[in-house]
């Protein structure tokens, strides 16, 4: 078991040739997804969010594709300020244990692209360097740039009409790619690396599995890694955590039966099915936690309740919506 992205890259370079794979499940269950849906509700759009959403509580997952929201923002600024650190990193731009040069380097960034550049406190600032500084120590002085990219768009286009518009698609944008859809040539090396900004997920096999999946449907060749890298502040470790999980025809498998049922609910639900309800931990995030007559979370009871139980729903930052 690696623990940093650098061993985790090494190991890979003597993974062989990708094995290929096969559709025929999935497109099967997009087929029947889209049975019986008015034509004015597909395409059936499953991000990776929205999969996990639907594992967790049908109902939940409705209520957050009509949700904004809305309150403080400054943990979603410090997680995208410190990912765009990391990247600056693989190209060798970061300024290593640099608040102030870090903030300079993003403002003429956004400047540049446009974009609101992040507005933070020094104190902030530092923080981000902080979590920053773990990937760039995880990462190391890699030779891969040539290989390296980030923000790759995954789509997967399942159930053509007969005028080939799609009726399923999976979308995925993924934080850094080793290899590219675009070449995916079964010699070439392919892997995924999920960045969090905060702490790792409770349970990340579900986003190991996504990216196994969708970059395996895309390509038609399973990758040959997909990891994920946490700075996770609470537990100062100097170059974050590390989830990796080998990609086998079992667990590619068992991630495509992951997505296939979600995407038997979500066909559901197309068709007018009432959403269910499934109450966790997760009620706390709810945007329907108070009407709802499963929630756990109640404003008697109180959101303390449920500060032991370590999850931190909006901790991640991800590029998709």
């Amino acid at each position: 078991m690696s623990t940093t992205v650098a061993q985790w890259l090494d190991q890979l370079d003597d993974a062989g040739p990708r094995a290929s794979f096969d559709r025929t499940a999935l497109d099967d269950a997009a087929r029947r997804a889209v049975v019986g849906v008015a034509a004015e509700h597909l395409p059936l759009r499953l991000p990776k969010r929205r999969v996990a959403l639907i594992h967790q509580c049908p109902r939940r997952a409705v209520a957050e594709a009509y949700h904004v929201p809305t309150g403080d923002a400054t943990a979603l600024v410090i997680g995208q300020a410190t990912e765009a650190a990391a990247r600056l990193h693989l190209w060798g731009r970061y300024p290593v244990g640099d608040p102030v040069g870090l903030a300079e380097v993003l403002r003429l960034q956004a400047a540049a692209r446009r974009e609101p550049a992040p507005v933070l406190s020094a104190e902030q600032w530092a923080d981000v360097v902080e979590r920053a500084d773990r990937f760039a120590r995880s990462w190391g002085q890699s030779d891969r740039v040539g290989d390296v990219h980030v923000g790759e768009r995954l789509t997967v286009a399942l159930a053509p009409d007969d005028d080939g518009r799609a009726g399923v698609v999976l979308t995925g944008i993924t934080d850094i790619s080793i290899g590219t859809h675009v070449a995916a040539e079964p010699h070439r090396r392919r892997a995924v690396v999920e960045l969090k900004s905060g702490d790792m997920p409770p349970n990340p096999l579900n986003e190991l599995s996504w990216y196994q999946l969708v970059v395996a449907a895309a390509d038609r060749y399973a990758p040959h890694g997909v990891a994920i890298w946490s700075a996770s502040p609470a537990r100062m470790r100097p170059d974050g955590e590390l989830a990796e999980t080998p990609v086998t025809p079992g667990s590619l498998a068992a991630a495509t039966a992951w997505v296939i049922d979600a995407l038997d609910v979500v066909g559901e639900l197309a068709r007018g099915a009432t959403p269910a309800e499934q109450p966790g931990s997760w009620c706390r995030w709810c945007p329907e936690r108070i009407g709802c007559p499963s929630a756990i979370w109640t404003p008697e009871r109180g959101e303390a309740d449920w500060w032991s139980d370590g999850i931190d729903d909006d901790g991640d930052v991800d590029a998709e919506p």
